[in-house]
């Protein structure tokens, strides 16, 4: 839903000949409206995740069996939806507090984690806040919770008592709960309130948001599809540029980015809903509005015929991944050019991203 804001518009030159018709939607209110309904609820939504996972963990190292295997698994992708939402706005305190290198480090260094495997100090909470972002956070976990055969994981969790991998599994998780909970206080009104800082800046919020929107995109279809469909080599699948594949969560990451795109858009998340950025276009432009929302109904339906896992379908049904290519890169281009110049928001996008 979309919340008409009551506007009067006006006639202006944005980088081009043809007059721009613009909104005076209070960009302030807007962005305190955004961050309410869509900012806090997915850091919300990701604290309690890891809470979860948190549980599930413990219940692992417990009970060091299949069944508390792949719930620990299945948490863990849960995990990742709102983080992956939350990519499209990596701003303010993920990167001031060094949030985002200790929940995801890339590329994996499996010689970090091995280092604490193969180490004798007791893993603590102070253990874990002391070594570095490579060896911490999702990707980490996601090696020790897939890497080997099902059989050759729960040995490696412990016979008779919790082995060294399994707690580090546990602490790994616990780490992701304080990390998660410093965002969600990082951002709340009770907590350090970004919120207000982030509201007071309204147009440069409103940049900001436009081109964090355009650079997930970019990752999306460059280097979370195209790098690994191989457009970069020839047509020659590079399925190691993957980056969740022992998890087979790639293709899941690509479409919870798509909803974060969509959340800063049109300003609705779960239950929460509020006017987005779509304010801006609807009264002042509402063709426009209909090709970004019609774009993102035809990237999801793209994403959503491309068979699961993404390896496999990048192999067996590759022109199902490249129509998820070219229906992301399209919203691209909306969102880069046909947007950017509605909000005369300066962008740095590069047509060549993605090819």
């Amino acid at each position: 839903m979309r919340t008409h804001w009551l506007v009067i518009v006006g006639a202006v030159v944005a980088g081009c000949s043809d007059p721009v018709t613009q909104s005076t939607v209070d960009r302030a209110a807007l962005v305190a409206e955004l961050t309410d309904a869509v900012i806090i609820p997915s850091y919300e939504e990701l604290a309690l995740e890891a809470s979860e996972l948190a549980a599930t963990t413990n219940v692992l190292c417990e009970e060091r069996n299949a069944s508390a295997l792949a719930a620990t698994r299945d948490a863990w992708k849960a995990v990742r939806r709102p983080w992956r939402v939350a990519e499209v706005y990596e701003l303010g305190p993920v990167r001031d507090l060094r949030i985002k290198n200790a929940i995801e480090f890339l590329p994996l260094r499996e010689d970090d984690l091995l280092e604490v495997l193969e180490g004798s100090a007791p893993i603590d909470a102070a253990y874990i806040a002391g070594l570095g972002v490579a060896a911490r956070g999702l990707p980490v976990l996601e090696y020790l919770l897939w890497e080997g055969t099902d059989a050759e994981i729960l040995a490696a969790l412990g016979d008779a008592a919790p082995a060294r991998r399994c707690q580090y599994i546990d602490a790994l998780a616990d780490d992701l709960v304080t990390q998660t909970e410093r965002l969600v206080r990082a951002w709340r009104a009770d907590g350090d309130d970004y919120r207000a800082e982030f509201a007071d800046e309204g147009t440069m919020a409103i940049d900001d948001l436009v081109n964090s929107s355009i650079e997930a995109l970019q990752l999306l279809e460059g280097e979370r599809l195209a790098k690994p469909l191989g457009r970069r080599d020839g047509g020659v699948p590079q399925l190691d540029a993957i980056e969740v594949r022992r998890s087979g969560a790639a293709l899941a990451d690509v479409k919870a980015g798509l909803e974060g795109v969509a959340a800063i858009y049109t300003g609705d998340y779960g239950t929460h809903q509020s006017g987005g950025i779509a304010s801006l276009v609807i009264d002042a432009n509402p063709t426009l509005d209909l090709r970004i929302t019609g774009q993102i109904a035809a990237a999801r339906a793209a994403l959503d015929r491309i068979p699961e896992p993404l390896s496999q379908a990048i192999l067996d049904s590759p022109e199902l991944v490249e129509e998820a290519f070219v229906a992301l890169r399209a919203l691209l281009r909306l969102i880069a050019a046909d947007l950017a110049s509605q909000l005369g928001v300066t962008t740095t996008f590069s047509d060549n991203d993605g090819d």
